[in-house]
């Protein structure tokens, strides 16, 4: 084990009562100390040092517990925006007020509230502080987190996409089809949304021969979480073409130097 103070033994009544002794690094920090027979005292300062206001005895210590007076810092939760990704991750860095130990670095991240678009939403502040071993040393700190009200996430973009089809001039739609696409995470249409998904198009069998548009319609989405748009395809996803045409002549005769003219339907 390794001395609590690096090389100074702890004072008690102006003394030295012998090195006190612990699996600690010389930067960690003991709060409560107990007697070997097992009573318990309280103390602040910190090892080596002669300002404890612990009770003085003339007796070996061992150390149990982090000190009252670890070091304080506060992580504050700031802003932030993003289009609903399925998650409750956010980009923005929390701050942090206070000073680290020397050697001591800190991984700060915030949190939403909920994963659904909305404005005011509650961002959640998170810190994990590791030393320069790469040892998560969290513990040997006070953190206030603060959080922020100053979270938005907006609705992502869904598309109806139509299946192409054609016809010919004169006749009735066929069945339009389709999907929706754009869904993030492991949203789906079943999960995600309302509602009957369905496409129609304004082509009427006396439409002309050309390219008509098939719209997808019928679906809402679960908490407002997303938006529905057209695919840009399906602006000409239907296709009218000419119809077809048969020219049948009627049976006729004449006598040779005859002139014969006819009319429609003769």
């Amino acid at each position: 084990t390794t001395s609590m103070a690096t090389t100074a033994d702890l004072l008690l009544n102006g003394s030295a009562t012998g090195m006190v002794t612990n699996s600690f690094s010389g930067s960690q920090k003991i709060g409560a100390l107990s007697f070997d027979g097992g009573t318990t005292i309280q103390a602040s300062g910190t090892w080596g040092s002669t300002s404890s206001t612990a009770t003085h005895k003339d007796s070996r210590f061992t150390g149990s517990g982090l000190l009252n007076n670890s070091i304080a810092i506060t992580v504050t939760a700031v802003a932030n925006s993003k289009t609903y990704d399925g998650a409750t991750s956010a980009a923005a860095t929390p701050t942090i007020t206070g000073s680290l130990a020397s050697g001591d670095t800190a991984t700060l991240t915030e949190t939403y509230d909920t994963k659904n678009t909305g404005t005011g939403k509650t961002l959640t502040p998170t810190a994990i502080i590791k030393d320069s071993g790469n040892n998560v040393v969290t513990a040997n700190y006070t953190i206030t987190y603060v959080t922020s009200t100053a979270g938005a996430i907006s609705a992502a973009p869904l598309a109806y996409v139509a299946n192409p089809a054609s016809r010919n001039y004169g006749s009735a739609n066929p069945a339009f089809s389709g999907t929706v696409n754009g869904f993030v995470g492991s949203d789906t249409q079943a999960n995600a949304t309302t509602g009957t998904l369905g496409f129609t198009s304004s082509a009427s069998p006396s439409s002309n021969v050309g390219s008509y548009a098939i719209n997808g319609s019928g679906l809402t989405a679960n908490n407002g979480n997303y938006t529905f748009g057209q695919a840009a395809g399906n602006a000409t996803a239907l296709t009218i073409g000419k119809a077809a045409l048969s020219v049948t002549a009627n049976a006729d005769s004449k006598t040779y130097g005859q002139t014969r003219s006819y009319g429609a339907g003769s």
